[in-house]
């Protein structure tokens, strides 16, 4: 159904109790310390529990009373990613060290062949 004044259509919205039934279930779901829906949730997974098919409406609502996106389950995402960056970050530190030390001993190799040949060499011419 449009509006007649603007030509639009009309905005569908919650009826009260859809929207007290979304706030209800969003108290449950989401942590309002931390800011985020808890384990897995979503405004969709919230739209799917409680039958609502325009999951548009949860977002409304939390929005309006809750706070922003995101889940637990991005955060262990984004912690595993910061703990796998660390652990690359002390193993490619590990390798640098490894690789000086290499280089030295490369160079004490160079010269300890160095003094061979010339003592060979010097046996050699003798």
């Amino acid at each position: 159904m449009a509006n007649k004044s603007t030509n639009l259509p009309e905005v569908v919205k919650p009826t009260p109790k859809q929207s007290y039934e979304i706030f209800e279930m969003l108290q449950v779901a989401y942590d309002r310390k931390n800011q985020r829906y808890t384990k897995a949730e979503t405004d969709q997974s919230v739209a799917k529990e409680l039958g609502i098919e325009r999951w548009g409406w949860v977002t409304q609502v939390r929005e309006q009373f809750f706070g922003p996106a995101g889940n637990e389950e991005d955060q262990v995402w984004v912690k595993g990613l910061e703990d796998w960056l660390k652990k690359t970050d002390r193993q490619v530190e590990e390798i640098q060290i490894a690789l000086a030390s290499l280089e030295t001993s490369r160079k004490e190799a160079k010269t300890l062949l160095l003094k061979v040949k010339n003592y060979v060499n010097a046996k050699a011419a003798a």
